[in-house]
């Protein structure tokens, strides 16, 4: 199980390991406005996890950065099928994760019953590497576009993808201004839209959660609206008095 509503399940394939083989914490680098106050980030520098390395996500990446196969097969051995996002507390196509292990991945993942995630700030990777190979169903390719900026340069990578043959996603979370996503030319399968949560929160506007609902309905975009994030006193993530947690059909 996971808090992250629009997924059943995380995997974390990709992490540091101790000296003593037992798991070593996370690491990632921020690319973005949306990596300021990144919640992996935060969960691996606190002292309540005991996997955490206290590594920020700067700099280059630790040498016990380790691809933990045996740990994916176990975790995707079920009778049921189920929703897994991958890589919740790094980004799967940085460029210090070699081909090799995201190619066998997506491997275990043709294999699978389940229909995995992948989510990235990195899409120009993303092309590389899924741009090579025939769409998978039971993958989907998402972007994270928290502004407008995010949106111009990253929106037409995955756009590629997509025609290419693959199913394709947004995550607007952190949501940090108005978007236009041009969805009358740059298509995509679905839409998830969260305001930032965390001590050092920064708002969204409920203007733009509306405007993103209204550009998906005009599309018939299935929207997922996630949160408000914590600068809202709102419990339920009510927009408009109604919760939005439309989903594609996923084949599993």
């Amino acid at each position: 199980m996971t808090s992250i509503e629009w997924t059943h399940k995380t995997i974390n394939p990709i992490h540091l390991v101790k000296e003593d083989g037992s798991h070593g914490g996370h690491w990632c680098k921020k690319i973005s406005q949306g990596c300021a106050n990144c919640y992996a980030e935060e969960m691996n520098n606190s002292n309540y996890f005991k996997f955490a390395s206290h590594l920020s996500y700067t700099g280059n990446p630790p040498d016990n950065l380790i691809y933990d196969r045996q740990m994916l097969i176990k975790n995707t051995k079920t009778k049921t099928s189920s929703l897994i996002f991958l890589g919740s507390m790094t980004d799967l196509l940085g460029d210090w994760i070699p081909d090799e292990w995201i190619l066998d991945i997506i491997a275990i993942a043709k294999r699978s019953l389940h229909v995995f995630q992948f989510l990235t700030k990195r899409p120009e990777r993303m092309k590389e590497v899924f741009g090579k190979i025939d769409p998978v169903p039971n993958i989907w390719l998402g972007t994270s576009i928290e502004d407008q900026n995010a949106f111009d340069s990253r929106a037409e990578i995955l756009f590629d993808l997509k025609v290419d043959g693959w199913k394709t996603f947004y995550s607007c979370e952190p949501l940090l201004s108005s978007i236009d996503l041009y969805l009358d030319r740059i298509k995509v399968d679905w839409v998830i839209v969260g305001g930032e949560s965390g001590k050092k929160c920064r708002k969204s506007e409920e203007e733009w959660f509306l405007d993103i609902r209204d550009q998906c309905k005009l599309y018939s975009i299935p929207f997922f609206f996630k949160q408000w994030g914590h600068f809202y006193p709102y419990k339920e993530p009510l927009l408009d008095g109604r919760i939005y947690h439309q989903h594609p059909c996923f084949k599993f």
